[in-house]
């Protein structure tokens, strides 16, 4: 026989071999089968055994991602508990498998170093008649499957920005041609990158954290009847001990108080027991305020609405409980207004900032051209234009577009932060703002930051 035959046979069966070497996960309710190949050959509601693999796109357990290019394994060995996945370049994935009374758990325990993310997925399904997006389950009448990421390293849906921002209305279960798809993803943020945040601000520099790393990512993924849905929902959190909210000793989202109307309007000392006494008159769970606060930061109270601080608004929460009604108010906690004391008189050091150039001469208080050595980080324009030098905000309207690179018609201790000389040589940061004119905090923040106000 030729010897080119010859190795072409073997390699064809060796292929054939890795995809018949199919290994069965099953917990009481469901089962996953993987082939040799890392494919997902079979998902399935037990005790009725109907496979809801979607026809020609199976899907794959875990695939890795690097240098911005995805790659899906190559091979799969098993030992007990534990799945051994390969990959081209010849890098490795090792996943840890627990059958669970309700849903099956996938834990990466060791990964090669090279990798920057890896995707759990997707997991294609012959189901297409329900979709949640953001919880992560597909339902048909008969049958349901869902994924739920473990840990806060996980994230569920697709991972199509190198922040790892799902957007919109999530998506961890897709609908697709074939029925839909299932995924999750863990970035590896344990090394300083440089990355594209909210689509908008380039290269800014994040820093690493010891607990950002790839190993630990985690998750569930369980079948059912669509009866059963919430119950092993509730049971996967409780057992993995993720956040689980009880109204009234009753899991919220069992609660018949879940979804119930409340009226929107502006509550206060003053207005409460007239405002209380039609919510209950109308049936209605309770009020609901759009903006009770004068800052969001440090979240103190509007002192119109509330002169006597947390006290007056503690009053109003004990009002509507003596009632059975429920309180509640509207606020965007990572983001913090330019009249908080984050930001004035005295900006905070740990205000999320894009990137930093130099200071290339000395400016006085009243210097309304500003000299730096890059552009880099103020070419965008935002609704705020704002950098921060020492303890002084400063407003521009533009850089210049060539060198020297100067930041133009520079508004001077801007939000009440105190105007400063600045010496050469000082960092001048772009500060990120949101087009809502707030500003952020950066999350790797190492030091306590000051208290927040007892009227928060």
């Amino acid at each position: 026989m030729n010897v080119k035959k010859i190795i072409i046979s073997g390699l064809l069966l060796v292929s054939v071999n890795m995809l018949f070497a199919q290994q069965k996960f099953s917990s009481k309710t469901f089962s996953l089968s993987i082939d040799g190949m890392g494919n997902i050959t079979s998902l399935e509601v037990l005790p009725a055994g109907k496979n809801l693999v979607a026809k020609d796109s199976a899907g794959v357990l875990l695939q890795l991602v690097k240098d911005g290019k995805r790659y899906q394994p190559v091979s799969a060995a098993f030992a007990k508990s534990t799945i051994t996945l390969g990959y081209p370049d010849g890098q490795i994935a090792r996943i840890r498998v627990s059958s669970k009374n309700t849903y099956l758990r996938f834990e990466l325990t060791e990964i090669s170093k090279d990798a920057d993310a890896v995707i759990w997925g997707p997991l294609n399904t012959s189901i297409g008649d329900t979709i949640g997006n953001t919880i992560g389950v597909v339902r048909s009448p008969e049958y349901t499957i869902g994924i739920i990421a473990l840990n806060t390293k996980t994230t569920g849906g697709e991972l199509v920005n190198e922040e790892g921002a799902v957007y919109d209305r999530g998506t961890t279960a897709v609908k697709k041609s074939f029925g839909s798809s299932l995924q999750a993803f863990t970035i590896d943020r344990s090394h300083n990158r440089d990355i594209t945040v909210w689509d908008r601000w380039k290269n800014v520099p994040v820093k690493g954290i010891p607990e950002g790393k790839l190993e630990g990512s985690a998750i569930a993924v369980f079948g059912s009847k669509p009866s059963d849905v919430l119950p092993v929902i509730s049971s996967i959190e409780q057992s993995e001990g993720l956040p689980h909210p009880l109204w009234k000793k009753e899991w919220i989202k069992q609660s018949a108080y879940t979804g119930r109307p409340y009226m929107i309007t502006s509550f206060s000392e003053q207005n409460i027991d007239t405002l209380l006494r039609y919510a209950k008159r109308m049936g209605l769970a309770g009020v609901y305020h759009e903006g009770p606060f004068s800052t969001w930061g440090n979240f103190e109270l509007d002192k119109k609405l509330f002169p006597n601080g947390i006290k007056g608004f503690t009053e109003c929460v004990n009002k509507a409980h003596a009632m059975g009604l429920r309180l509640g108010f509207h606020t965007l906690s990572n983001f913090i207004t330019t009249n908080d004391a984050y930001v004035t008189p005295k900006p905070n050091p740990y205000l999320a900032t894009a990137g930093s150039s130099i200071l290339q001469d000395v400016i006085d208080p009243e210097a309304t051209v500003i000299t730096v050595q890059s552009p880099e980080y103020f070419e965008m324009q935002s609704d705020l234009n704002s950098v921060r030098i020492d303890d002084e905000i400063i407003r521009f309207r533009e850089v210049s577009k060539n060198a020297p690179y100067q930041l133009l018609d520079c508004v001077r201790g801007a939000f009440r932060t105190k105007k400063s000389s600045h010496a050469k040589g000082a960092a001048v940061s772009r500060l990120i703002d949101h087009p809502y004119k707030v500003f952020s905090p950066t999350g790797h923040c190492k030091k306590k930051l000051p208290p927040i106000s007892q009227t928060s």
